[in-house]
């Protein structure tokens, strides 16, 4: 599945934003390991999860917020669509 730019674009903004350089989120991989290369921790993920909620009217559930749906900006925008989609 390809991400949505949409999606794309705004945790990369999200990013650059909140934790890194505007330069540093641009150059990011779809496929980066957000959580080994120490870009998201524990506070910057919970963060990131209510941005999420907060902006695509969504909710995440307990059982959801597991590392796979956010290792990764491929990921991320994954869960994110796949939750847009299920409405």
């Amino acid at each position: 599945m390809t991400a949505t730019p949409d999606v794309e674009g705004v945790v990369r903004d999200f990013l650059s934003e909140e934790v890194m350089s505007a330069e540093e989120a641009q150059g990011l991989a779809t496929d980066t390991d957000l959580l080994v290369g120490g870009i998201l921790n524990s506070l910057t993920l919970a963060h990131l999860a209510v941005f999420l909620e907060e902006r695509y009217d969504m909710t995440v559930e307990p059982a959801e917020f597991e590392l796979g749906n956010f290792r990764t900006l491929r990921a991320i925008c994954e869960f994110v669509d796949t939750k847009r989609r299920a409405g």
